[in-house]
């Protein structure tokens, strides 16, 4: 059924922003209070899909953070079931693979979707799908993690069939992809690999290690990165969740000035292509 030009409750529907194998997403503007909006719509019927698609408003309407999507409203006509969100103007995957990304950039990104991770974490929430696409960002370089739909309470029971944990394959966590209990070291683990993918421009693969991925991102980048980055890297993608950043705030506490500083130098050695990083003896 096409929708633009029709009014569903107080907002008008003006074009299709996006399309995925469960629903759209348009642009739309709300009357009520006089903006721009993006409206999420619901294809299936499916009561498992129904619940999963309502999920996302649930979750994410009680948190209040710069970092995580702002939900307005949901609700059901006889022909839909909608959620309205703040209306974003891309996301990360149409940013990956244009160019390789300034490595302050890719951190940038990174710690602002840590920081909405903590706040989702200390509501007791599991993301359990980070990624680029779930990565929605503003022109003024804003970062906000969206798509709540599969996520839980981390003490929940899992309504998902047993040895079996929705998600995106490529971006799990080692006892996600084979249905072991999960906690937030999980979405560590899938944070760290979209650092890797920003950082290498590679996607990645559940047969690759700790060194693969820093192997690519020291092929991509024209100087080396902080070798401090490389460890948090490493820590973030430790196969066993012991060996990784327990929280989000442990993982937070490791950029501190000296390491922010280096990531700002190698971002302006690469633009300058100079070589003097090379005699640099705090490096």
């Amino acid at each position: 059924m096409v929708l633009e030009g029709q009014t569903i409750m107080s907002y008008t529907i003006l074009d299709p922003i996006g399309e995925g194998a469960s629903g759209s997403v348009y642009r739309a503007y709300d009357w009520g209070s006089g903006r721009l909006v993006a409206f999420k719509t619901l294809k299936s019927e499916n009561p498992d899909a129904i619940e999963r698609f309502y999920r996302e408003s649930d979750v994410a309407y009680g948190i209040d953070h710069p970092n995580v999507i702002q939900i307005y409203d949901d609700g059901e006509t006889t022909i839909r079931h909608y959620i309205v969100m703040e209306l974003m103007e891309t996301n990360l995957r149409t940013l990956l693979g244009h160019s390789t990304m300034p490595v302050a950039r890719a951190v940038d990104i990174f710690l602002q979707v840590a920081r909405g991770l903590q706040v989702v974490h200390s509501h007791d929430v599991i993301h359990r799908d980070i990624k680029p696409e779930n990565v929605l960002l503003a022109a003024n370089g804003n970062a906000k993690i969206a798509d709540f739909g599969i996520a839980r309470l981390e003490h929940a029971q899992t309504m998902t069939t047993p040895g079996f944990q929705p998600g995106t394959l490529a971006y799990m966590s080692p006892e996600q992809a084979t249905g072991e209990s999960i906690d937030v070291r999980s979405d560590i683990y899938s944070l760290g690999l979209v650092l890797c993918e920003m950082l290498s421009q590679e996607r990645p693969n559940i047969r690759k290690t700790q060194r693969h991925y820093i192997e690519e991102v020291r092929r991509a980048r024209l100087i080396p990165v902080p070798v401090d980055l490389e460890r948090v890297i490493h820590r973030c993608l430790a196969q066993s969740p012991r060996g990784r950043y327990q929280t989000v705030t442990d993982l937070l506490q490791e950029f501190r000035p000296a390491l922010l500083n280096r990531i700002a130098l190698t971002t302006l050695f690469e633009i300058t292509n100079w070589d003097g990083w090379k005699r640099s003896d705090n490096w």
